[in-house]
C-alpha cells in the first residue's frame, strides 16, 4: 500500500495547484480580448497601423513622409511574413505592454522576431534550434528563457511583453537599463530582466526616445495575429 506523509501530500497538492494556475493563466491570456485602453495594432483585417521598412534603424522623418504600406499578407485573419523588408508600426511607443499571438511553420530553420525600438529583440524560432539563447522567447543574443514554455510548431502561441525603456539623465548618460518581463503561453519566461545594451545586429542606439514595434522578416513565413499594445 502506498502511503503519503502530510508533507508529501501538501507538496503534491501545491504542485497540482501551481500547474492548474499556469494552465488557467495561459487560457485566459489566449481568450481575453484587448483592454479598453489598448491600441489595437491588428484585428485580423485592418493593416493600417503598419508600414514596410527595410532598414535596421528607426525610419527618418523624411522616410516617414511617404512610407510603403503594409506588405505582409493577410491569410485567415493573420499577418504572414512576406518579402521584402520588415513590418513596423507607424506609431512609436516608450514603455508598454504588448500582446501578440504567433504561429511557427516548423520546428527548425525558422528565424523571425519581435523588435522593440530597433534596439532590443525577442527570438521567434522553432523548438529544435540549437542553443537556448536562440529558442522561442529568448532575448536575442543575450538571454535564454528561464523555462521552455513553447508549444509544437503549427500551433498558435501567445506572447505578452511588458517593457520599460532605459532611462537617461539630463547629461544624456544612461541611468537605468531597459527592463522586460515576458509571458509565453501564460508562463513567465523573463522576470523583470535588465537589458544592459542593444541586441546584436540592431543598429538604433539606446536612448530615451520611443520607437516602433517591428515584426521581423528573416525569410521564415511566421504568422502573427491578435496584436494590441497598452502604452504605459
Amino acid at each position: 500500500m502506498n502511503r503519503f506523509t502530510p508533507v508529501a501530500v501538501t507538496v503534491l497538492l501545491f504542485a497540482g495547484t501551481a500547474a492548474l494556475g499556469a494552465e488557467r493563466a495561459a487560457s485566459e491570456t489566449a481568450t481575453a480580448g484587448p483592454p479598453k485602453d489598448a491600441v489595437v495594432l491588428f484585428d485580423g483585417a485592418d493593416t493600417s497601423a503598419w508600414i514596410q521598412h527595410r532598414g535596421m534603424r528607426i525610419p527618418t522623418e523624411e522616410e516617414m513622409k511617404s512610407p510603403p504600406a503594409c506588405h505582409y499578407k493577410v491569410v485567415d485573419g493573420a499577418l504572414v511574413v512576406n518579402d521584402p523588408g520588415h513590418l513596423i508600426t507607424k506609431q512609436r511607443f516608450g514603455d508598454f505592454r504588448l500582446h501578440v499571438e504567433i504561429w511557427i511553420p516548423r520546428e527548425e530553420g525558422v528565424n523571425s522576431g519581435i523588435w522593440t525600438h530597433y534596439r532590443y529583440g525577442m527570438e521567434i524560432r522553432g523548438r529544435s534550434e540549437k542553443g537556448a539563447k536562440y529558442r522561442l522567447g529568448a532575448i536575442y543574443g543575450l538571454k535564454a528563457p528561464d523555462v521552455d514554455a513553447s508549444k509544437p510548431a503549427r500551433t498558435w502561441q501567445t506572447l505578452d511583453i511588458t517593457f520599460r525603456n532605459a532611462r537617461f539623465g539630463s547629461s544624456g548618460a544612461k541611468t537605468e537599463n531597459a527592463r522586460i518581463t515576458v509571458l509565453l503561453n501564460g508562463v513567465k519566461i523573463h522576470d523583470d530582466v535588465q537589458i544592459e545594451g542593444r541586441c546584436p545586429t540592431l543598429q538604433e542606439p539606446e536612448g530615451p526616445t520611443p520607437g516602433p514595434i517591428v515584426l521581423e522578416n528573416h525569410g521564415s513565413r511566421v504568422r502573427f495575429r491578435k496584436i494590441w499594445i497598452v502604452p504605459m
